[in-house]
């Protein structure tokens, strides 16, 4: 069945032409036609046809030049064009279809091979148009959707890029994200995220290994936001929460990735670990910094067997405090763990506790002896005299030592064991530093106990006092007394 259409025919001789005019008539074809090549361009151009049957050979402007100006004109370019000619030469052909000709139909020819080759080509050229204005609209919807989807990122208030998993590469950024990273939109397009992220993660997975374990999981459905430090061309790194989601898409795998700038955050939660693991006063670890450090020991002793704890405490603080304030006495426990932690050096970090409490760290060290020299090295820098505020104030310290991991299960016991030892150091009346001993561990135990069997029998009334004076004969006297009671007469002598 024919293919409706409108035919324009182009032949200079008149009774070829009145032949194609009467036999596409019949077949139901609307036929325009013209006998040069200027009347054909004009009533082309007019009333673009869907169709042109142009004679190869004319007088004036053949042919090949008509379809080369009709392949010009935007109007005319995309009308399939079929040249009659009597000359079947290669050179013909291939001129012809050079110029944009879709077919060539050799003269004389079978009437039914020239109404099949019409219909064909105008199926096909129909087919085409509606193809062209499905791209058409496919891509007007995908640029409407384009502008919604640019709309939306650039409200955004947050950092938004989109990434094609099949390229690994970003292909699209709002301004904040231009903001967040210091980079265009120009150098951010085409760029791989691993070079937009700082060598060291929280992660500590090696950046590329990171990056394709999240696509991949971002694939298979959204993944919970993870951190990452975005690194500006500057240097300065940025912490970034990061939230990926597929997004639908028919040019390729997207992912719209989010970025958060979360360094307040971070600054606050450093702020709180500071707070909770260090001392304020004087930037030294506290008790649960120490206690953290030593823990963090303990799970790895099997591969570092030597460290030590010592407990430092200070003598002839409180007097100095009393006389001179706390703005002194704080200056001057600032100058006492500088000085400890001079005199520790490379084998550990001094801490803390609080008050004239502190403590050290030691690690890597062969043993008691090794420790207790880096003691009486820690007391020897404490004892010089220390400037402050234009006076040269001193004070005393005794240290006690335990050894981890045989002195205690964990930190805490290793801390109560130095404890013991430290205790033992105050009372010697010089080099008051004490090795713990289970010697000790006895001794304490046996006076807690005295002292918890002391406060029973306070409790209880078990205590009864029994008074037996005693009397040195060597230094004692006596006065004897004479007295005359009887009337007036009364004597005393």
């Amino acid at each position: 069945m024919p293919v409706p259409g409108d035919i324009l025919v182009v032949d200079d001789t008149m009774t070829a032409l009145m032949m194609l005019v009467a036999l596409l008539s019949t077949q139901g074809y609307q036929v325009s036609s013209a006998q040069s090549g200027a009347e054909a361009l004009d009533l082309a151009l007019k009333h673009p046809p869907d169709l042109i049957l142009l004679d190869f050979s004319m007088p004036g402007m053949d042919g090949l030049a008509v379809c080369r100006e009709l392949k010009l004109n935007p109007r005319t370019r995309d009308i399939p064009i079929l040249f009659l000619s009597s000359v079947s030469d290669s050179q013909t052909k291939v001129d012809g279809f050079a110029a944009g000709a879709v077919d060539f139909i050799i003269k004389p020819f079978e009437r039914s091979e020239l109404l099949a080759r019409v219909n064909t080509h105008l199926d096909l050229a129909r087919l085409k148009k509606r193809l062209s204005k499905l791209v058409e609209e496919k891509t007007e919807s995908l640029r409407l959707s384009e502008q919604r989807f640019r709309a939306l990122i650039e409200q955004a208030p947050e950092a938004i890029m989109v990434y094609n998993m099949d390229t690994g590469r970003f292909v699209d950024a709002n301004r904040q994200a231009e903001k967040l990273t210091g980079r265009s939109l120009q150098t951010l397009v085409g760029i791989s995220p691993a070079a937009l992220y700082a060598p060291e993660q929280p992660d500590g997975l090696p950046v590329a290994e990171s990056v394709s374990m999240h696509s991949e999981q971002a694939q298979k459905g959204d993944i919970p936001p993870f951190e990452r430090i975005v690194q500006r061309p500057d240097g300065s790194a940025i912490p970034c929460e990061v939230r990926l989601s597929k997004l639908p898409s028919e040019t390729g795998n997207l992912l719209r990735v989010s970025y958060i700038d979360i360094s307040s955050r971070v600054a606050a939660q450093e702020k709180i670990n500071r707070l909770a693991y260090f001392d304020t006063l004087t930037g030294l670890h506290n008790q649960s910094g120490l206690l953290e450090q030593l823990s963090a020991l303990y799970s790895l002793s099997w591969q570092q067997p030597g460290f030590a704890v010592l407990l430092i405490e200070l003598g002839d603080f409180k007097f100095i405090n009393d006389v001179y304030g706390n703005r002194i006495g704080d200056l001057l426990l600032c100058h006492v763990a500088q000085r400890l932690q001079q005199a520790i050096g490379p084998h550990g970090h001094a801490a803390r506790l609080g008050g004239v409490e502190f403590a050290a760290l030691l690690t890597g060290v062969a043993g008691a002896a090794e420790a207790e020299a880096i003691a009486c090295r820690m007391l020897d820098a404490v004892s010089e005299p220390f400037p402050v505020d234009e006076m040269m104030l001193s004070v005393t310290a005794s240290i006690g030592i335990s050894l981890g991991p045989e002195h205690g299960a964990d930190g805490r016991e290793l801390m109560a064991r130095a404890d013991m030892a430290l205790y033992r150091a105050k009372e010697k009346s010089a080099r008051r530093v004490q090795v713990y001993e289970e010697e000790l561990g006895q001794q304490m135990r046996e006076r807690v106990e005295l002292e918890k069997s002391l406060r029973h029998a306070i409790d209880h009334g078990e205590l009864v006092l029994h008074y037996q004076p005693q009397i040195e004969l060597s230094t004692a006297g006596w006065w004897a007394w004479r007295r005359w009671c009887a009337g007036s007469t009364r004597k005393r002598a």
